[in-house]
């Protein structure tokens, strides 16, 4: 008795793990360069929003200068790094989740943005929430919208 295999437009189980794997390389691909942009965008508006007036611009202290601006900019970043550190490790196969992180973020940076550029006299006790309310924001909602599958 010959075996004859029936055509059959079922993908096979190892093939069903490929495409799952090739969905969670696209969505961690998107997650990570969202927060990149994401991140230099709001590093960009908060950088935009400090006073340089005060610095001391001589010849040959530009390094200097640039670095001191560079460093007053980084608790910026910080939500971003906990943000895609988080959410790396949480990313699936699933397509909606992650495009409404992505939205999540975008309408946090903007939020942010907003608060960096509106404020006219800012505090570091006004900076400091605003980072802590986003990082807080975007860890709950890479917990409550990239589940792992059960």
């Amino acid at each position: 008795m010959r075996f004859r295999a029936q055509p059959s437009n079922k993908p096979s189980p190892a093939q069903r793990l490929g495409v799952s794997y090739n969905h969670v390389l696209a969505n961690r691909a998107l997650l990570l360069w969202c927060h990149l942009l994401l991140g230099t965008a709001a590093t960009l508006i908060y950088l935009s929003t400090l006073d340089i007036r005060n610095l001391n611009w001589m010849p040959g202290r530009g390094y200097k200068n640039s670095s001191v601006i560079m460093l007053r900019c980084i608790p910026v970043i910080f939500p971003y790094l906990i943000s895609v550190a988080f959410s790396r490790r949480r990313v699936t196969a699933a397509r909606a989740g992650p495009w409404v992180f992505a939205l999540i973020l975008v309408a946090g940076t903007g939020a942010t943005g907003y608060f960096y550029l509106t404020r006219y006299e800012q505090t570091a006790i006004d900076t400091l929430s605003a980072i802590l309310l986003q990082t807080s924001v975007y860890v709950l909602a890479a917990i409550l919208l990239l589940r792992r599958d059960p």
